[in-house]
């Protein structure tokens, strides 16, 4: 997979004192380097980011800006930053503009040929986004019309030899690759193609788990028999009807459904089955109904008249990201569903994680 390959070129790189450039990667060493605990590169042994040759991220906001520096400096001054997820290096006056935000969501690389680029890479099972870039003269191995972004993640999944693809949202268009990236440089593109990388993703990342939970009602629609569960996840985000399914562990079998609990359905507690929800966009919340995370109310229980209240509560509290609501009850959280499962509930909890859902859409983000 790409990440082996990603690995096996980096491991060099981290011999040398201070950074290092193998194609589009830079790698910095963090040996010397005192990384703030805060930060998800504390415990590493280097940083690596993409480069992107006369790219440049402007129009953001500076998180800092440091002139007189050199590239090594300038990626230093970022890892020492615990909010730093990118930044641009000035060739010409030698200038190190720190951000906080990437290419990876509603941002875009566009051409500049004073500045470069670099963005740093996430760990292992996350997908690599760059929006506004490409890899020129690609070698595309199939092309996919009127799909959605996730649709075209699922075909790249179960393509074999698929590595990476290129996105062009205006059109829907989804062009596989199975080029190594390592040894093509990424330029910014006015046609308006986003890339990505596999990155060895999880492809059931992409969907709220809950444990020992089944959808009332539920509608399906297929199945799939003596398969692993990621093979279920591949196949509903494949296909723009799949919202939810269900997978039974001991016969490895899963069920594909129309219906999630998101609204008017609701889990109840079944101890053979996993229930998985595909995840919304960033931007509108996720809501489960019937299910919670066990042991992670952070914050004190308050009571709320209604569910608009409670969120309104979790806005104010500083660290608050989701909350699990009952009549009155009102439980507010630290965590996510990434990396922490969910279970059905017997008592009548309703999850709902705030997934960066500006405040003034959060209720019609339900609907």
């Amino acid at each position: 997979m790409v990440t082996r390959i990603l690995l096996s070129a980096l491991a060099a790189l981290v011999l040398c004192r201070h950074g290092a450039q193998s194609g589009m990667i830079y790698t910095l060493n963090l040996e010397d380097i005192n990384v703030p605990n805060t930060s998800p590169l504390h415990e590493a042994a280097s940083a690596s980011f993409i480069h992107i040759h006369n790219g440049s991220l402007r129009g953001m906001e500076n998180l800092k800006v440091f002139p007189n520096v050199g590239r090594d400096e300038c990626a230093k001054n970022c890892v020492l930053n615990s909010m730093c997820k990118s930044f641009d290096f000035d060739t010409l006056n030698k200038r190190c503009y720190l951000f906080s935000v990437d290419a990876t969501t509603n941002n875009y690389v566009r051409k500049n040929k004073r500045r470069e680029y670099y963005q740093l890479i996430p760990r292992s099972g996350e997908i690599i986004v760059v929006k506004g870039v490409s890899i020129k003269k690609r070698g595309r191995i199939s092309r996919f019309q009127d799909i959605s972004i996730k649709q075209c993640i699922a075909r790249c999944q179960q393509l074999p030899g698929c590595l990476m693809f290129e996105y062009k949202e205006e059109h829907r268009r989804c062009d596989l690759t199975n080029i190594i990236y390592t040894d093509h440089n990424l330029a910014p593109n006015f046609y308006g193609w986003d890339y990505y990388s596999m990155n060895d993703v999880k492809i059931e990342n992409y969907f709220l788990k809950v444990l020992h939970g089944a959808l009332k009602g539920s509608r399906f629609y297929s199945s799939l028999k003596d398969v692993p569960v990621e093979q279920c996840a591949s196949k509903c985000m494949g296909e723009s009807r799949c919202k939810s399914f269900e997978y039974n562990t001991a016969k490895k079998t899963c069920y594909l459904s129309v219906d999630d609990a998101s609204q008017k359905k609701k889990l109840w507690v079944n101890y053979k089955q996993e229930f998985y929800q595909l995840e919304k966009e960033r931007g509108v919340m996720n809501m489960i109904q019937g299910a919670s995370i066990p042991g992670h109310d952070f914050f004190p229980r308050i009571k709320a008249a209604n569910l608009e209240l409670c969120l309104a509560s979790c806005r104010h509290t500083p660290g608050c990201r989701s909350i699990e609501f009952k009549e009155s009850k009102c439980d507010r959280t630290n965590v996510t569903h990434s990396g922490h499962p969910l279970k059905a509930s017997l008592w009548g909890w309703n999850f709902v994680e705030i997934n960066g859902a500006p405040e003034e859409n959060e209720m019609a983000s339900l609907k």
